[in-house]
Parts: C-alpha cells; sequence; structure tokens
C-alpha cells in the first residue's frame, strides 16, 4: 500500500510568539527521531559488519567481539559488560525474520522504531531464554505468519535492533561468540533458502567522524527540521502524536513532505532558525534535573516532565 502525502498545510496568520512556541515544541518532540535517523546513517554506512557496535549495513545483523574502547561515540553510554548485536532495518520493502538461540544467559535484543519508542524485547526477562523466530514487520504488512514464527509489529518501518548478552569479562568472550552464531538475521522473503547479504552502500558524504549527537546539536534551524520532515516521511507520527502534528500544521508543516522553508512566511522562518538554540537549552534543562551523581555514579531519579 503507497502512503500518499497530505495536502500542504495553509499556515494560519500566526505571531512571531506563536510560532516560536510550537517550532521550540516541534524541536524537542522531533530531536530523538532527528538524531536516530542520523545515528542509523552513520551506523549503516559500510560495504560490511565491522565487528563494532552499531556498525553494519542495513537489514544485517552485526556482532560486537569486545567491549567497546572508551574513544566510542557513535551511541553514548555503551554498557561494559555485555557484548551487543545490533542492526538497523528498513522494512519498506517487507518483514525480516530474526532467530535466537535458546539459552539461560542473560540477554535482551530491544527493538525500537524510529521514534526510539521500545516495542518488542525478547530475552531471557521476556522468554526464559526460550529462542525462537521473530517476524519483525512493519505497519503495513498483511502477509500470512509462518507457522513457528512470533509476529513483532513495528509502528514504523525503520527498526533498530540492539542485543545485549551478557558478557564476564574478556574470558568470557569466546561462550558469547558462540550465542552470537546461532543469531540469524533475515529477510522473510529469503527465510528457509541459501542467503548471501548484499554488500551495504558507503555514502562519502556522510561525515563519520563527528559524533552524530554533536552534529544534531549543531544542526541549524534549516538543517534541523529539513531532516525532521524527511524523517518523517519514514516514520509516521503514531496515534498520540495527533495534537503535535495539529500544532505543526498551523506553521505550514505537513508529514509526508519536504521541506521549502523560503514558501513559508517570515515569522514562520525566523521561528525554524530560533528553535534549535531553545530547543535545545529546554532538553539540557530538563536532563540535567533527571539524575544526581552518588560516589561516581550517575543515578537517575525521575522523568523528563
Amino acid at each position: 500500500m503507497a502512503i500518499v502525502e497530505e495536502a500542504v498545510a495553509a499556515p494560519l496568520d500566526v505571531s512571531q510568539g506563536l510560532a516560536d512556541e510550537i517550532a521550540q515544541e516541534l524541536y524537542i518532540w522531533a530531536y530523538p527521531m532527528v538524531l536516530m535517523d542520523l545515528t542509523q546513517k552513520v551506523g549503516t554506512n559500510y560495504e560490511t559488519p565491522t565487528g563494532v557496535v552499531g556498525q553494519s549495513p542495513t537489514n544485517q545483523m552485526g556482532h560486537a567481539k569486545a567491549f567497546p574502547p572508551a574513544t566510542f561515540r557513535d551511541v553514548v553510554r555503551p554498557n561494559f559488560d555485555t557484548l551487543y548485536s545490533s542492526a538497523t532495518c528498513d522494512l519498506s520493502a517487507g518483514p525480516l525474520v530474526l532467530t535466537l538461540p535458546k539459552t539461560d544467559r542473560y540477554h535482551v535484543f530491544q527493538m525500537m522504531d524510529g521514534w526510539t519508542e521500545v516495542f518488542a524485547a525478547p530475552g531471557t526477562r521476556m522468554n526464559g531464554g526460550a529462542g525462537g523466530r521473530y517476524l519483525i514487520a512493519g505497519p503495513r504488512f498483511a502477509g500470512d505468519v509462518t507457522a513457528g514464527m512470533e509476529l513483532l509489529r513495528s509502528p514504523t518501518d525503520v527498526v533498530w535492533i540492539i542485543g545485549r548478552i551478557q558478557t564476564n569479562g574478556p574470558s568470557d568472550y569466546g561462550f558469547v561468540h558462540s550465542l552470537q552464531k546461532q543469531i540469524t538475521l533475515v529477510p522473510f522473503s529469503a527465510f528457509g533458502k541459501p542467503y548471501t547479504p548484499p554488500k551495504g552502500t558507503v555514502d562519502p558524504g556522510i561525515d563519520m567522524k563527528t559524533p552524530p549527537m554533536i552534529t544534531v546539536n549543531n544542526m541549524n534551524g534549516a538543517a534541523f527540521f529539513s531532516a525532521m520532515m524527511e524523517a518523517l516521511k519514514k516514520n509516521p507520527p503514531h496515534v498520540h502524536d495527533q495534537g503535535i502534528v495539529a500544532r505543526m500544521k498551523r506553521i505550514g508543516l505537513s508529514p509526508g513532505r519536504s521541506l521549502t522553508v523560503a514558501s513559508l512566511p517570515v515569522a514562520v522562518q525566523q521561528a525554524l532558525s530560533n528553535a534549535p538554540a531553545a530547543g535545545l537549552a529546554v532538553i539540557r534543562k530538563r536532563a540535567a534535573n533527571l539524575s544526581m551523581s552518588v560516589n561516581g555514579w550517575q543515578i537517575t531519579t525521575g522523568a523528563i516532565g
């Protein structure tokens, strides 16, 4: 089923103050998605899995063979007591089948949609480590589920799988590697058939040196909101986001369309330019109040609100 783009929203006669207010709300709301989108572009910009956390072509599972070094910055705060398995998935061409081994060793395979919201997390806590096959499907999949598979439906076609397997120090690497070898991720259309993952495409225009969070934080208004509008094409707003969608339409933006800044009223153009600094200040202020430092440990004590 094709996605039909919405008609262009006609911006109302909004004041500068209201435009600023809406643009700041949009920045805070879209920040996780824009960061997720850029992180995935960086993480998939390889021909083959590298063995480093989060570095493998689209729809291919990569397995870390060692704990990440202190210099690792692609993803914030990685664990140092698990070995990671990670895949960035694009379900627009069809579902994928994830196979996990049966093991009582603690593990979890967290699955996030394009908004970084978790929709499934198979592993020892959820199923006792029974393993099994999982059909990971996008919102428009309407096919039959093969017997013996559990359907895990994502709200978006973009999915990030982050697997963690308990690792008791470097001396335990060999055992965890043996579990990693039993983990497979293949297209549903190729399941049960010989399958060789294709080489990934490397885009030389992607900045592979700057951490994605720094890149997003340094985006001006035009860059951030352009990235937001493109990411919305792959990651439509959730049902509970209809309030913010109505607000964005008041300043002439509609999910499913690209951003043309010059076509917007001057007040809206200025609001989009102002939003990154104002929105990032709010995010940082709220983040600072989420946790406290105790004996070197950062302890989360609340929730953003």
